[in-house]
């Protein structure tokens, strides 16, 4: 993309496919601006880097890559459901890629939640460069409420676990609410809730480019997870399951606890170019609170 004659900077704005984002102005020089991120991956999987180069409010250009980190990895599709309806078959496949040259075999074992445990083999491994296998199955609910999907894939050999995965799944409306964020320097809230999943739209359209964003939670004793998309759909911070350790096991919160019920995020993510931002809180137990 060529840069407009007089243009003496751009700015760069760049999500790494997990986490915040960040952006940098960079002069241009002979009609070239230029610049470089450096990217630590947290663990195995496939990552979508997308970039953007602005001139003030005006997009040059975008683009977008990507990234494989080596390593064995369990996928859930579709990756936990919202708004799920009573006695209706749903279908999860479950996909794992990267297996250790040393199994032939794997098995899948998984657990919806409600109902008895499955298992289930993918037969022989592909061959290739990615070593791939996958299973499926077929659940109903026949009563409102959050459910835990859990997942592991195991070396049918030795029965080494390989990878593991877990998502959740609601059946029943989500409440979905709107707010509007025009200061800074202050705490603003948003309603309290409880059960079910709550999304809270934010509109930040008054608030200017470059500002951080902190985030603070009150999950009580009873869990429940709180998830930040900006931009939409790219998740900043997942608190996963906040409340008391007493609850860890239960099949409400699939991977377990992750620590107590409150928390203050700081520097959870920077004001880019996109307008809104998600909070999305998950809230399986009926007599919940946050």
């Amino acid at each position: 993309q060529t840069i407009p004659t007089g243009t003496t900077e751009v700015r760069f704005e760049w999500t790494p496919g997990f986490g915040a984002g960040s952006s940098a102005m960079i002069p241009v020089i002979a009609n070239e601006a230029t610049t470089e991120i450096k990217v630590s991956y947290p663990m195995p999987g496939s990552y979508n880097i997308t970039a953007t180069a602005y001139d003030d409010a005006v997009e040059l250009a975008t683009n977008s890559l990507g990234v494989r980190i080596a390593g064995t990895t369990l996928t859930i599709d579709p990756p936990g459901m919202t708004d799920g309806k009573l006695l209706v078959p749903y279908t999860f496949n479950f996909f794992v890629d990267d297996i250790p040259a040393s199994t032939s075999d794997v098995i899948f074992t998984w657990s919806f939640g409600v109902g008895q445990p499955g298992v289930g083999s993918s037969g022989d491994v592909t061959s290739g460069t990615n070593r791939t296998a996958s299973a499926s199955s077929i659940q109903i609910y026949d009563s409102n409420g959050a459910y835990g999907l859990v997942v592991d894939v195991r070396d049918a050999t030795t029965n080494a676990i390989l990878a593991l995965n877990s998502v959740t799944v609601f059946v029943g409306p989500t409440k979905e609410r709107t707010h509007t964020l025009g200061s800074c320097n202050v705490w603003t809230a948003s309603q309290a809730g409880g059960e079910g999943v709550t999304v809270d739209s934010w509109n930040i359209s008054a608030v200017p480019q470059d500002v951080v964003f902190d985030v603070s939670y009150e999950a009580y004793s009873i869990p429940d997870k709180f998830l930040v998309d900006y931009p939409i759909d790219n998740v900043v911070l997942d608190s996963g399951w906040r409340g008391s350790s007493g609850n860890d096991g239960s099949p409400l919160y699939p991977g377990g606890i992750s620590g107590d019920g409150d928390n203050d995020v700081y520097n959870a993510f920077l004001r880019l170019s996109f307008n809104s931002f998600r909070v999305t809180v998950i809230g399986p137990d009926p007599t919940t609170a946050w």
